[in-house]
């Protein structure tokens, strides 16, 4: 074999192990949306996430931000574990300030709930 066939030889390979690569991984975002069928349903826990992942303070699109949490979150359950709960119990402040009902809480943990679940989160 010569040497450009050789070149050929390894690039098609480096090819064939970036795509394996790309599709073992499971993109975050993109199952949350898988799950999410009615687009008004859709639009409202997106929304719900998206004050979530703001108020942690991630930047980026929204891809970005869930991919960000997703990852840290795997690291370091107890990362997630506490910012749920911090967020909750802002959350929590409103509800008693009367800003925002019990029902709109409820909502937000149902949103957050999803994206752990679809992503394999676990929150202890």
């Amino acid at each position: 074999m010569n040497t450009i066939d050789s070149m050929a030889a390894d690039e098609r390979q480096n090819k064939t192990t970036i795509i394996t690569l790309e599709t073992t991984t499971t993109d975050p975002w993109m199952l949350f949306l898988y799950a999410l069928k009615a687009p008004a349903s859709r639009n409202k826990y997106i929304q719900r996430l998206m004050k979530f992942l703001d108020f942690l303070g991630y930047p980026g699109t929204k891809e970005e931000k869930a991919h960000a949490f997703a990852a840290q979150a795997r690291a370091d359950p107890i990362y997630a574990f506490n910012s749920v709960l911090k967020f909750f119990q802002n959350k929590r402040e409103q509800v008693d300030q009367k800003e925002i009902a019990i029902g709109t809480v409820r909502n937000y943990v149902k949103s957050i709930k999803l994206f752990c679940d679809m992503t394999d989160l676990q929150i202890p």
